[in-house]
């Protein structure tokens, strides 16, 4: 009976210190450099989509800005061609276009921009104007130059309109980088009536 109380304590001192070798190793949690490990991995981690996501809205915030200013300026366009195509004569001094429909004369001009004001395009009939652009300081467009041309190609031809418009957003838009933007639009249009 002595001897097999023997080998029972020999059996528990050997599992028993198994176990206590075990239970050391894995009892004390994680070391210093596991856990440095662990944060300079979720540090790379974070700070690369904290830069994805920030490239992210501001390329979003890019194109907003350069579809409205594109939007203002095609309108203005499209309203300035319809006038062309419909009006018997053309004339340009570079920086105004003036043209014979049969309501009367249509003169479309181009009004510099000042430090607090959007430059713009106004259709007038020689005693009013009107603005053609949207000339809000903060949503608005600001057209920086535009310019006209009228060329006659030949003496059976209708004369043709050269338009360019250089547009970006308006004067008192936010200036960050990523709000910036300009468009450049021009269009040849030629009088349907001559």
């Amino acid at each position: 009976m002595n001897s097999e109380i023997r080998i029972r304590k020999l059996e528990f001192k050997k599992h028993h210190s198994a176990f206590s070798i075990l239970h050391s190793q894995f009892s004390f949690g994680f070391t210093l450099i596991e856990l440095l490990v662990v944060i300079a991995i979720f540090s790379v981690i974070g700070v690369v989509g904290t830069d994805l996501f920030t490239n992210l809205i501001k390329g979003s915030n890019k194109a907003n800005v350069t579809s409205e200013v594109k939007q203002n300026s095609q309108l203005a366009i499209d309203l300035m061609e319809r006038y062309i195509r419909n009006s018997t004569n053309a004339t340009t001094d570079g920086s105004s276009l003036t043209l014979s429909v049969p309501e009367g004369t249509r003169i479309f001009s181009c009004v510099v921009p000042t430090a607090t004001t959007n430059g713009k395009i106004t259709l007038g009939d020689g005693l009013t104007a009107n603005d053609v652009t949207n000339i809000d300081p903060l949503s608005g467009v600001d057209i920086s130059s535009c310019s006209f041309a009228v060329t006659t190609p030949s003496v059976i031809s209708p004369k043709v309109v050269s338009i360019a418009i250089v547009a970006q957003q308006a004067v008192k838009a936010p200036s960050r980088r990523d709000f910036q933007a300009s468009v450049t639009i021009s269009t040849t249009v030629s009088l349907r009536t001559y």
